[in-house]
């Protein structure tokens, strides 16, 4: 990563130096060696005459320039190299440039999204619930035999608002399970439903609903009871919002809250 961001940065250097480069390679080859044409016939030195003609011939045929950067610029290959070379420079900077633009333009933007996120749940509402058994007798009641038993129970859902801004509760919904494992907070036609518009506003007294519901088995032989449920509603800057909550029920009268994310999530 280090390595990338290091090319990056000194892409236009390195991109310049490969320019440099290839004008250098292409001016060492632009007019190469003359040869001396050699004798055919055992190898006999040619007369000043013949040596002087052979000399213009060759000076006849070479390409017109001078050797070096001034015969790169007359020759015209050297000239194209050159311009699709700088031009091909200029648009690889370009892309990095607007490469680097648009990654510094993402950044921003989570930033801002980030920066609106911490605005609002500083704000907005957060709205918390709460089983509790009333006072009085056991919390447990249990009717039939052992393979059709059910266990019944009444509880307080008790529903406060912690944060700054208002809210209005509009839907709660809570269930008992019997079994051996705590179950999926999915509900069924077993479950109990409040509907109802309640304010709920910070540092006021909290709703409480006493809701009635069985399940089928009993405890210890079927398994454990679980009471879960959630708690919908809606705020100045959203129009849902939920709250979830789970309990075990040990030894048929105490409550003990689940720490399974999936009892203590919240939108």
């Amino acid at each position: 990563m280090r390595l990338t961001s290091q090319l990056r940065n000194n892409f236009p250097i390195l991109a310049l130096a490969a320019v440099l480069i290839t004008i250098i390679a292409v001016s060492c080859n632009t007019n190469p060696p003359k040869q001396r044409k050699q004798h055919n016939c055992c190898n006999i030195s040619p007369s000043p005459s013949e040596d002087k003609a052979n000399q213009a011939h060759q000076d006849a045929q070479a390409p017109e320039g001078p050797p070096g950067w001034r015969g790169l610029v007359a020759w015209p290959e050297g000239v194209t190299a050159l311009a699709v070379i700088t031009s091909l420079f200029f648009i690889g900077w370009q892309a990095l440039k607007t490469h680097h633009a648009a990654d510094a333009a993402k950044l921003s933007a989570k930033a801002a999204e980030n920066s609106a996120t911490a605005m609002i749940n500083g704000e907005r509402a957060w709205v918390m619930a709460e089983v509790k058994f009333p006072l009085g007798a056991g919390p447990l009641s249990f009717s039939g035999g052992i393979n059709d038993g059910s266990t019944i129970t009444d509880f307080e859902v008790v529903v406060k608002n912690v944060g700054r801004t208002p809210a209005w509760i509009y839907e709660q919904v809570v269930q008992m399970t019997v079994s051996k494992l705590p179950p999926a907070p999915e509900f069924d036609e077993t479950c109990q439903t409040n509907m109802g518009v309640y304010p709920v506003v910070q540092d006021e007294p909290a709703t409480t609903w006493k809701p009635f519901v069985e399940a089928k088995g009993l405890p210890d032989l079927d398994g454990q009871p679980y009471i879960f449920g959630v708690v919908r509603y809606r705020d100045a800057f959203s129009d849902f919002r939920e709250t979830y909550f789970g309990y075990v029920v040990r030894d048929h009268k105490r409550l003990e809250r689940l720490p399974n994310p999936a009892y203590n999530k919240y939108k």
